[in-house]
């Protein structure tokens, strides 16, 4: 029996945690709001010498079947 007791106490303490947590988000959020209507933009570029360009060529199927051979 004390054994539900500490799971239902346990719950309860997580659901409070919770819920403090949500209203302390909600509220710091509503500050802050006025200063986060610009998008943060990307850092990462790319630059054209990272882009590796390659040819592929395609195998067709009497090759395929000549190699399993």
């Amino acid at each position: 029996m004390s054994l539900i007791r500490i799971i239902i106490l346990a719950l309860f303490v997580y659901v409070i945690i919770r819920l403090a947590r949500t209203l302390y988000r909600i509220f710091s959020s509503s500050s802050r709001q006025s200063s986060m209507h610009e998008p943060k933009q990307k850092k990462s570029k790319i630059d054209k010498k990272d882009i590796i360009e390659a040819d592929f060529e395609e195998i067709k199927d009497q090759e395929k079947d000549n190699s399993q051979n």
